[in-house]
């Protein structure tokens, strides 16, 4: 998805200005993780945990109300398509470019966004800006493939691997007494922390697998004890990451028999 910018004119729109100051950034988040149709999930329980990953405050009940609010004062409209809630934001496709040939997600069949209204000369529009050059249409395989990351997890080549919203369901899925989300919060604080044992591309899956099995097999996530430090936390879950992992090792390289002669 590319980036999003707002136009200094949104200052003055009536329709922003009957927002809360809650209602207000979620619709500014909403528009960086909109796909480049302006589709959205609308499950209050998805937006609190993508628009907001580090706020643990936020809660699908106030998702809910802001998203309410904002079909109100007409910014966005809701429809159900293939199973799911979804919303779309009114103005984006009059302002916004359309980087690919096909959807993320689908679209509404029985209507199309109103043209957004001018309000003392102001409109509610998101730009892509245009670098080197004009923009190439993603191939249609790439197009169907891209999927929204909920958490990004930093790499030993300081990339960043993209957890999607299929993944963590599969993770819900696999490991029903794990937090799945807390547990990826944890990941990220780990490698952040540990620069030098972070994991390679081809084994960040196995990583996160092994660390949810592990959280499973001890009965879920644990609270974290009143006082402690985020820091402590995570040095200390690299620490026990490190020595399980070590003493994985030295188990697969004692032969049969326990390696006594």
């Amino acid at each position: 998805m590319g980036n999003r910018l707002l136009k200094e004119s949104i200052r003055f729109n009536r329709r922003i200005d009957e927002l809360d100051w809650f209602e207000e950034v979620m619709f500014y988040r909403l528009i960086t993780a909109a796909d480049d149709y302006g589709i959205f999930f609308a499950d209050p329980v998805v937006l609190a945990r993508i628009l907001f990953p580090l706020k643990k405050s936020v809660d699908e009940k106030m998702t809910a109300k802001a998203l309410k609010k904002l079909e109100t004062v007409g910014l966005v409209r809701r429809y159900h398509a293939k199973g799911d809630e979804w919303l779309m934001i009114v103005s984006w496709k009059k302002h916004q470019r359309l980087r690919n040939s096909r959807h993320n997600y689908p679209e509404p069949e029985d209507w199309k966004p109103d043209e957004p209204e001018e309000e003392n000369g102001a409109e509610v529009e998101c730009a892509v800006p245009e670098e080197n050059g004009p923009e190439q249409e993603e191939p249609a395989d790439r197009a169907e493939v891209r999927e929204l990351s909920v958490i990004d997890l930093p790499l030993n080549d300081n990339t960043e691997y993209s957890v999607t919203r299929t993944e963590v369901n599969e993770y819900v899925a696999l490991y029903p007494a794990v937090d799945v989300m807390q547990e990826l919060r944890k990941m990220r604080g780990w490698c952040l922390a540990s620069p030098q044992r972070r994991k390679t591309r081809n084994g960040i899956r196995k990583f996160i697998n092994s660390w949810m099995a592990r959280e499973q097999d001890r009965g879920g996530s644990p609270g974290r004890p009143a006082g402690e430090r985020p820091g402590d936390i995570y040095e200390q879950l690299a620490r026990q990451y490190e020595a399980e992992e070590q003493a994985g090792n030295m188990a697969r390289a004692v032969p049969e028999g326990g390696g006594v002669q």
